[in-house]
């Protein structure tokens, strides 16, 4: 008698890959979006190890995380703009448009995508990010990402960030984060 092996009808799966500026915070706020039968999705945090996360240092990172290109079928780089030259930013990017991946850019922080699901966000800066951000989510910490919080609130992120994003920059000049971008993919 003759076997034959059944096909398993599966879906394809789309694979994500994400790099982040950040060890912490991004990270686990991506963990939301990790379980998920539409995609596979490989985050890639900066570890303790990387005293550096300079925009070239997170290119780094991911490129040597991810060898077989053919395996991703979307590659993002998240990171911010407070600490970094308008240069720094237009080499990633010119990089990044070449290898054709993606980028996602908080202008102060990341923590300002996060605050973007509660608030507008007007008159934030590096400085008061975190404090504004705590009056929504009282034990945030970089430890502590209150993502209970956060998921039932992503469209709202999405909404405003687009308001931001009226021109549909590279990345923010001013106060946003192109981070929607990446979320509506996911979500």
């Amino acid at each position: 008698m003759i076997h034959k092996r059944r096909s398993p009808n599966l879906a394809y799966r789309k694979c994500f890959f994400i790099a982040t500026e950040g060890e912490q915070t991004e990270a686990k706020y991506f963990k939301i979006f990790k379980y998920n039968e539409k995609y596979n999705l490989t985050i890639i945090p900066a570890t303790k190890n990387d005293h550096d996360s300079a925009p070239c240092k997170v290119l780094k990172r991911l490129e040597k995380k991810i060898s077989d290109r053919k395996a991703a079928d979307e590659v993002w780089i998240v990171i911010d703009s407070d600490s970094w030259a308008k240069k720094e930013l237009d080499d990633l990017y010119s990089e990044c448009s070449r290898k054709k991946y993606r980028m996602a850019v908080s202008n102060p922080k990341f923590e300002y995508w996060l605050l973007l699901h509660f608030e507008d966000g007007k008159g934030v800066n590096s400085k008061n990010c975190i404090h504004r951000l705590k009056k929504h989510l009282p034990h945030f910490d970089k430890d502590h990402v209150e993502t209970d919080k956060l998921k039932d609130k992503i469209n709202d992120a999405i909404k405003r960030a687009k308001m931001k994003d009226r021109y549909h920059c590279k990345w923010p000049a001013e106060n946003g984060s192109t981070v929607y971008r990446l979320v509506e993919k996911l979500s």
